[in-house]
């Protein structure tokens, strides 16, 4: 199993790493709040360690810590900008405020515009993602157990009725875009360590596009949802390299289709679950009324 795990090593920390990125956008989604900047925010912890460990000599995990930090600060900004916004208005609003950061990246001279930058100290980080999943695990299972997991829930389902019962809908919804963009820059800050170099055209639509069909098939509702899709179709896009380019997009995106029409709500689809629910045997007084009618 060892063996296995370093002869994969690279792959499975690009894995876990993006399955970082999957829950940064679930969390918004989750709230009800259509978000399109993780991406963005990742770009942010990214350059945030980068720039610090190679031009200032922070440590890696010093460097990481930061990158969050200015991840989560910049998604506070976001989402006091488009507070006031909902639906597709809020969706092309979040989407360009990320593309706004991307074109800033290219464009300053600290983050070497759109050469990027390399010599970023490299780190493997196998068991620590493990573990940061395992946490985060356990505190979104928490919050989906207490009052605010119920007034998230309330929001995403009816704003207007939330609001109603004296929910405040605008401050849970900012907190979920703060811990999405905290989420993203750490998916950012790890990823730029496992590779030792980032350029713009790292974070581009594609990436979000992935992330957002993850979240599509694991459903909004509850967490372990788009984070199995994250991992187990991440396992499989992998595994699928070696058929070839062309049959791998092609039995990739079936599997997603098929996924997304057998459970349109996500794996927690109460369809998907009987799709493969055993029927139960008729007992005999109910087998004898249905023959006697």
């Amino acid at each position: 199993m060892l063996e296995w795990i370093q002869a994969h090593q690279f792959f499975i920390d690009i894995t876990l790493i993006s399955t970082l990125l999957v829950m940064s956008v679930f969390v918004v989604f989750h709230a009800g709040v259509f978000s399109l900047a993780s991406v963005g925010f990742m770009a942010v912890g990214a350059y945030g360690t980068a720039i610090l460990t190679t031009k200032s000599g922070f440590p890696i995990w010093l460097g990481i810590v930061a990158g969050v930090v200015c991840a989560s600060v910049v998604a506070l900004i976001v989402g006091l900008l488009v507070a006031r916004l909902s639906g597709i208005y809020l969706a092309l609003a979040t989407f360009a405020l990320a593309q706004a950061i991307l074109v800033a990246i290219r464009e300053l001279h600290v983050t070497n515009g759109v050469q990027g930058i390399i010599g970023i100290p490299i780190h493997a980080f196998t068991w620590t993602a493990v573990i940061l999943l395992v946490l985060l695990g356990i505190l979104l299972e928490l919050v989906h157990r207490s009052h605010v997991g119920r007034a998230l829930r309330s929001a995403r389902l009816d704003d207007v009725v939330a609001r109603g019962f004296g929910i405040p809908v605008r401050r849970y919804r900012l907190a979920a875009m703060v811990a999405s963009g905290a989420l993203a820059g750490l998916a950012g800050a790890l990823n730029a360590h496992e590779v030792g170099v980032i350029s713009p055209d790292q974070y581009s639509f594609t990436l979000l596009v992935v992330a957002l069909t993850y979240v599509v098939v694991g459903g909004v509702a509850y967490w372990v949802g788009p984070m199995v899709a994250a991992l187990a179709l991440g396992v499989f896009h992998e595994l699928m390299r070696d058929v070839g380019t062309d049959w791998e997009n092609i039995t990739y995106g079936l599997v997603l289709i098929v996924l997304i029409l057998l459970a349109p709500q996500g794996l927690g689809d109460p369809r998907l679950r009987k799709l493969f629910r055993r029927r139960r045997p008729k007992r005999p007084a109910a087998a004898l009324q249905e023959t006697r009618t």
